[in-house]
């Protein structure tokens, strides 16, 4: 009786130990569930252009480079809690410049702040475009029609999307969440910025 009392508790403390074991693992081994972002297209006001002169005239500066350094994401909220603004400020290291109108004395290699309307929120695990924005990339070129705020000292593009434009790729602007009318209004007047500017562009590929 004994012995058959032993044989017993041991298969019990056998159980016990592999339904532990088995809890153990599946609290160390990685999840399956996806930590990928939501992505969110935000609505906003923005200035239009209907023509690249449009553009280039309401344009405090515009300059062609790379990203020196992605900015990092910021996010402003209120006392309770709500978002009220979502961006991230990245340097521009500028190789060519069209046209200075402000009184910074931009230059080759100058390296300048600009505003992203684009950003990430690791509370609530959520990109958001403003306007459809997608953010710059390291390594391509841009051709940039900005505005300057003088107060804070950055650079915004124009119309969010109107004064953003990739120079390596002949693929056209896409906003994040959006198409249509919009779209193809941007894509118009940029099209028109970049042959305008053509013999710029060429310079920078050669």
């Amino acid at each position: 009786m004994m012995k058959k009392k032993i044989t017993i508790i041991s298969i019990i403390a056998v159980f016990l130990l592999s339904v532990g074991g088995y809890i153990t693992y599946q609290k160390m081994k990685p999840s399956n569930v996806s930590t990928k972002p939501k992505e969110i297209s935000v609505e906003a006001k923005i200035d239009g252009y209907s023509t690249e002169e449009e553009l280039t005239n309401a344009s405090d500066l515009i300059v062609i480079g790379k990203l020196d350094k992605q900015g990092d994401s910021e996010v402003k909220r209120s006392e309770e809690g709500d978002i009220l603004n979502v961006y991230r400020m990245s340097d521009f290291k500028v190789s060519q410049v069209i046209k200075d109108a402000t009184t910074q004395n931009i230059v080759e290699d100058s390296i300048i702040p600009i505003y992203e309307n684009e950003g990430y929120d690791k509370k609530t695990n959520t990109t958001y475009h403003v306007a459809g924005y997608e953010k710059m990339e390291i390594n391509e070129t841009y051709m940039l029609f900005l505005s300057y705020e003088v107060e804070n000292k950055y650079y915004i593009p124009l119309g969010v999307n109107f004064g953003k434009m990739n120079i390596d790729s002949e693929k056209e602007t896409e906003l994040f969440g959006e198409s249509g009318e919009t779209e193809k209004e941007i894509n118009d007047v940029q099209a028109d910025a970049l042959d305008e500017y053509k013999e710029e562009i060429n310079e920078e590929n050669n």
